[in-house]
């Protein structure tokens, strides 16, 4: 959902999603559909340069092409931030950070999170009565001279800056630790 309200306020932009979203029914076809770029995670050797070369054949005329990036590499509860992922700053070039806050009246979350499956959350979703976005863009974030010889600064800083500004807790945990964390609580729970 976010690459659509995003896309709807910005105008268009490319996208970068993991192969997984892919291949998920009606998602995957719709994704694909407006020329988002899937990416396996576990691959990491060359993944900037095959955006690089994406970017150049869908933007030609343009110096820095817009793709919208999420760096959590997740959806979350909107408390806290995961840590960014340094692959998503490696072309060390200025970005437009924002934040999403959703809002529904039954308190529904838009972030789907396994275990749930996104049939059921889809299906949730689509029963809400009335549903709302705020999108927050944030003023152009320039990599300074460090930033720019190290893409992992670069991400934190960002991260941290993006946490401030949504009044939230940047956070060192990754979705690899999140989704553990879950399984624990789901076998926890049996």
């Amino acid at each position: 959902m976010d690459f659509f309200a995003i896309g709807a306020v910005i105008g268009p932009v490319g996208a970068i999603a993991s192969a997984e979203i892919g291949k998920v029914p009606i998602l995957g076809a719709v994704s694909r559909a407006f020329g988002v770029l899937f990416i396996d995670r576990r691959r990491r050797l060359n993944q900037g340069d095959e955006i690089a070369k994406r970017a150049k054949r869908e933007w030609p005329l343009v110096e820095v092409p817009p793709f919208l990036v999420f760096p959590e590499g997740t959806t979350t509860n909107g408390k806290t931030l995961l840590t960014y992922k340094a692959g998503a700053f490696e072309p060390r070039v200025p970005v437009l950070p924002f934040f999403v806050k959703y809002k529904s009246m039954s308190g529904t979350s838009w972030c789907w999170v396994a275990p749930l499956d996104i049939f059921t959350h889809f299906f949730q979703l689509l029963c809400e009565v009335s549903s709302s976005a705020e999108i927050y863009i944030m003023p152009l974030y320039h990599p300074n001279e460090d930033e720019c010889k190290d893409s992992h600064l670069y991400a934190n800083n960002v991260q941290q800056y993006v946490a401030n500004e949504n009044g939230v807790l940047a956070t060192k945990k990754t979705v690899k630790v999140l989704l553990s964390v879950m399984h624990v609580a789901d076998f926890a729970v049996v």
